[in-house]
């Protein structure tokens, strides 16, 4: 264990994909994942490694995001797919930002584009999709924010929606469709949403990794 993130499983073969949660976050849903990827009898059969983090802070973000990394770095990784969900996603945006060759392409379930926000950062976020006021608010919050940083991702990003998250997450992923040189959104409709999102994750490895495009269906 790094600190803060666990690894929970690892197994498959094939193209490599990175699935992080939070703890007590998601786990069903990731696990199941996980086992579908890493099946050998899919057709599709991925190497897959599962990770947890503890939960993410304002002031513990960016110990995690180090911490995320060097596991990365020790599994040997060369290039990977991530898919990360709700809160976890700020960690694998960051790691977009610093390593733009690990990163194949990142999956956002449920993800806003900082962890956990508070009230006060979801009436900036309504403020700013009318005025530019929230912008000089913005400095008065700590922690981390991608919406900053979202024209500087380059790999296919694929921003997935639930069946069950809320408004704000869905208006969130609106945000990150509309900041991303290269990201597409995608409702799942909620019959299976494990079945439903681990083919999307393999439709989607059909996107080049350099120079996607991104109006292309």
């Amino acid at each position: 264990m790094h600190h803060g993130i666990t690894v929970l499983k690892k197994g498959g073969k094939g193209r490599s994909f990175v699935i992080l949660h939070e703890q007590n976050r998601y786990f069903e849903f990731s696990n199941a994942l996980f086992e579908t990827l890493t099946s050998p009898d899919s057709v599709s059969q991925s190497k897959a490694l599962l990770l947890s983090t503890e939960p993410i802070t304002n002031s513990n973000w960016l110990v995690l995001s180090n911490s995320f990394r060097e596991l990365i770095n020790s599994e040997g990784l060369r290039q990977a797919s991530f898919i990360s969900f709700g809160a976890a996603s700020s960690i694998t945006l960051h790691l977009a930002l610093q390593e733009l060759k690990l990163v194949r392409s990142l999956i956002l379930v449920d993800s806003a584009t900082r962890p956990h926000p508070t009230l006060f950062s979801r009436i900036i976020d309504k403020l700013e999709s009318f005025l530019p006021l929230g912008l000089p608010l913005r400095s008065l919050s700590k922690g981390f924010d991608a919406k900053s940083f979202l024209q500087r991702v380059r790999c296919p990003v694929l921003v997935v929606n639930s069946a069950a998250c809320g408004a704000y997450l869905r208006a969130q992923a609106q945000v990150f469709h509309k900041e991303l040189p290269t990201g597409w959104l995608y409702q799942i409709a909620g019959n299976d949403d494990v079945r439903e999102l681990t083919s999307m994750v393999l439709d989607f490895q059909k996107v080049p990794a350099k120079a996607p495009q991104k109006n292309v269906a």
